[in-house]
């Protein structure tokens, strides 16, 4: 948001609503709001001695209650806003970008092809050992069980471009 620097009818006539106008009056309005609990307390006290003495001195302690929840309703209700303002406030250039300073990341390293086999290796085997944990799990502990697995792993591995490289556990 931008400085407050437009005064109250800048801010009220502001038509993209950049800055609100709200949390500078809601004092103001809670005060409204407090006298019209009075006045509204008065007449009702007002309205019961009109009945009758009797039903009026209920009136009274009825008023006063009617007063504080009034006023205790518009508390909570002008403290709800302030929060909401204060949300917006907090969140309002979250969406805006951030300077970063510029950098670039490190450039990915380069393999030879032995490297790269390596790695292939590597994850091959890691997808070995996953599908070992995957077997014991089921308690499938039958070499042939373990022996289609791995080879249906390898296979999978091949069609997915992991298996190029030369498989140092193979005999050949």
């Amino acid at each position: 948001m931008q400085e407050h620097n437009k005064g109250f009818f800048g801010r009220l006539f502001d038509l993209s609503f950049d800055e609100f106008i709200t949390p500078g009056i809601i004092g103001f309005l809670f005060a409204l709001a407090i006298v019209g609990a009075g006045i509204l307390a008065v007449m009702f006290i007002f309205g019961g001695f009109a009945m009758n003495r009797t039903i009026g001195t209920v009136y009274v302690f009825l008023g006063v209650l009617v007063f504080f929840a009034y006023v205790i309703l518009a508390r909570i209700w002008f403290e709800f806003l302030i929060v909401v303002f204060k949300i917006a406030e907090n969140t309002g250039g979250l969406g805006r970008p951030v300077y970063t300073p510029a950098f670039s990341p490190p450039a990915a390293p380069q393999l030879n092809d032995d490297e790269l086999n390596k790695s292939r290796v590597a994850m091959r085997d890691k997808t070995d050992s996953q599908l070992m944990a995957v077997l014991a799990n089921k308690g499938d502990y039958r070499p042939e069980a373990v022996q289609a697995a791995l080879e249906e792993s390898r296979t999978r591995s091949r069609k997915e471009g992991l298996g190029g490289a030369k498989d140092p556990h193979s005999e050949s």
